[in-house]
């Protein structure tokens, strides 16, 4: 059935799990499954445990309404806006998010897996340990959230945002990243984790990510500027065409990784473990690597300009290092 067009409200019942309430006219509005929903407006309003699987809601309002587990699972949502409600817990499994906004909601063990995200912004959630594995997502905007523990593996994202979030142990794997943007976020207690990634022309700026790791992955056409990744692990991971600049790895693992054709400039390796890795066709300039290891280390057809070594510092004849 479908309801539309209803902004007010006056009895509230519940009715064999659904939700019913009278509207001003006399005419009432079912929230249940498989129903569809224009323009309908709700304010402190319990939906909580209720069951909305297969709607469709379209330029909808809902402020300050408790969502606790309830279940959204197979609906479509469109032009619709969540402000300051409670959606701890609820399943949005094969949901498709279209222009939609979720503003100081907690979301915390929210199930977004297995669905499609187009133009959804989170602005100032919290979303720990909420999962969006398997999840597409396209113009999506994390601005100010706590993404501490949250998953998102198997799940290509391009032209989205992450702004000033909380990353404490958040896992991105096994998917493509493309054109994002991750900038002035932060973990500094535990770390976040990147597996197996394709990350293609993506702008990482201004992040304090302390003791991240990041396993076999590969960074194309990437800048990454200004940002901290102090006793992080990078293993195996490929930089190419990369723009890397006035950025900590100090006391990093850094074995094994390829740069190619990339330009290094005014970063810090002090202390970093950088044997066995293999530089090609790039620049490094104003580099600090006091301390480091750059032992079994190989480059070809690359300039070393200016670079400051220090005390402490191994290296062999493979690497070209002035």
């Amino acid at each position: 059935m479908e309801y539309g067009k209803s902004s007010d409200y006056e009895e509230i019942r519940r009715e064999a799990g659904t939700f019913v309430a009278q509207m001003p006219d006399g005419s009432p509005i079912e929230l249940g499954p498989n129903n569809t929903y224009v323009g309908v407006k709700f304010a402190n309003v319990d939906f909580s445990h209720l069951t909305l699987t297969s709607c469709t809601f379209t330029d909808c309002h809902f402020a300050d309404c408790n969502f606790v587990r309830t279940d959204f699972s197979h609906s479509k949502i469109a032009g619709t806006t969540f402000t300051n409600c409670d959606l701890d817990d609820t399943a949005f499994l094969w949901v498709s998010l279209n222009e939609v906004a979720f503003v100081g909601c907690s979301m915390s063990q929210s199930r977004l897996n297995l669905g499609v995200l187009n133009t959804v912004r989170f602005d100032q959630c919290k979303l720990n340990y909420g999962k969006f594995d398997d999840t597409s997502m396209s113009g999506c905007h994390f601005d100010q959230c706590n993404l501490d523990d949250a998953k998102f593996t198997h799940a290509p994202m391009s032209d989205c945002r992450f702004l000033k979030c909380s990353m404490n142990e958040a896992w991105f794997g096994f998917s493509t990243i493309a054109n994002t943007k991750f900038e002035k976020n932060f973990a500094l207690e535990y770390h976040p984790v990147f597996v197996r990634l394709q990350v293609e022309d993506c702008i990482l700026s201004l992040n304090d990510f302390f003791e991240s790791m990041i396993f076999e992955s590969n960074f194309t056409s990437t800048i990454i500027e200004r940002s901290n990744f102090w006793k992080s692990k990078v293993y195996s991971s490929n930089f190419d065409s990369c723009e890397i600049r006035h950025t900590g790895f100090n006391e990093s693992d850094l074995r094994g990784v390829v740069i190619g054709t990339t330009a290094v400039a005014a970063c810090r390796f002090r202390l970093a473990t950088l044997n066995e890795a293999f530089i090609e066709d790039s620049t490094i300039h104003r580099c600090s690597f006091e301390g480091a290891d750059l032992t079994e280390s190989v480059s070809m057809d690359s300039q070393f300009t200016e670079n400051h070594l220090g005390q402490g510092t191994s290296y062999e004849t493979k690497f070209e290092i002035d």
